[in-house]
């Protein structure tokens, strides 16, 4: 009993020793600060109009037919995707502001996924860093110390953070299926698209995506013999953006609010038989646990691809 509550005490001072280094990094060394401040220096005072024809030679050759990223490549050659950004640090916010709002959410989805690919390419091959290597997977854009909130990109001659873009396409449009477009650089979102989003072809190709994110058994999966239906946790940590429009209103049996709307949400991307099966409603549901597992390729392929 003794040499148990030994092991549990130095697992604990471990753990609170781990802490505080994570803290102290975050705070000192993670402060706020670019990705990168050279891809913002230079270049023309007078940028050409605004296009996402780099970012679609990136996706076109270093994205497969899974919508997963060969990293490797890429971070050997990032001129595109840095052309891509650079494109949307000098935009002018007037030009942005004219544009139709569909193109404006393709937009901010396009500059989400192509920050979090220069992420990845910028600190590739990931290394497990304080706390964060017992919370996610090793290679995991989550061990990035403060990627999310800390970590600033320009768009728009503003400094901004990836949360600071996601609030910008959450304000710019209340469609759920944007949370399956935004591409986490994980295993658990959305395959990353071979193409850019574009406006006028944004509700087309946001139907696409929520099908193929369906199509993973680790984003949605029944199993009628447990009695059980498991959904992505995005379902679970964004269920109330589904009410609004996707509330039923008859079906699913006891399932009520963010669940029933959810589900009722699914039921339209399925065959027959199995919406049918949601819309009776006799089953739990059960959410998965979010992959943060790196959505890489994993093979390199012979030889270098050029853009």
């Amino acid at each position: 009993m003794r040499d148990r509550s030994r092991k549990l005490l130095i697992i604990a001072v471990v753990a609170a020793g781990l802490a505080v280094i994570d803290v102290a990094l975050s705070v000192r060394v993670f402060r706020p600060r670019l990705l990168d401040a050279n891809l913002y220096a230079g270049g023309n005072d007078r940028p050409a109009p605004f296009t996402a024809d780099r970012y679609a030679a990136v996706l076109e050759h270093y994205v497969d037919a899974d919508g997963l990223v060969d990293y490797q490549t890429l971070k050997n050659s990032t001129d595109g995707l840095n052309q891509f950004l650079r494109a949307a640090a000098r935009l002018d916010p007037k030009t942005h502001d004219a544009w139709p709002e569909n193109r404006k959410i393709a937009f901010w989805v396009n500059v989400y996924n192509a920050l979090t690919l220069r992420v990845v390419t910028d600190h590739y091959p990931i290394r497990p860093s304080g706390l964060r290597r017992l919370r996610y997977p090793p290679e995991s854009i989550r061990q990035v110390p403060g990627v999310r909130e800390r970590l600033r990109f320009v768009v728009m001659g503003e400094q901004v953070t990836l949360d600071d873009v996601e609030r910008r396409l959450r304000q710019s449009s209340d469609d759920p299926r944007l949370h399956m477009a935004t591409v986490r650089a994980a295993r658990g979102s959305g395959p990353l698209r071979k193409e850019p989003y574009e406006g006028d072809k944004l509700d087309e190709q946001l139907d696409d995506q929520a099908r193929r994110f369906l199509r993973n058994p680790a984003s949605f999966r029944i199993d009628r013999q447990a009695g059980k239906v498991y959904l992505s946790s995005l379902f679970q940590w964004f269920g109330g953006d589904f009410v609004a429009a996707y509330t039923p209103q008859e079906g699913f049996g006891a399932h009520r609010g963010e669940v029933a709307a959810v589900l009722n949400f699914v039921a339209g991307y399925l065959e027959p038989a199995e919406a049918e099966y949601l819309r009776t409603g006799a089953f739990a549901v059960e959410y998965a646990e979010f992959d943060w597992g790196l959505n890489r390729q994993t093979h390199s392929p012979s030889r270098v691809k050029r853009q």
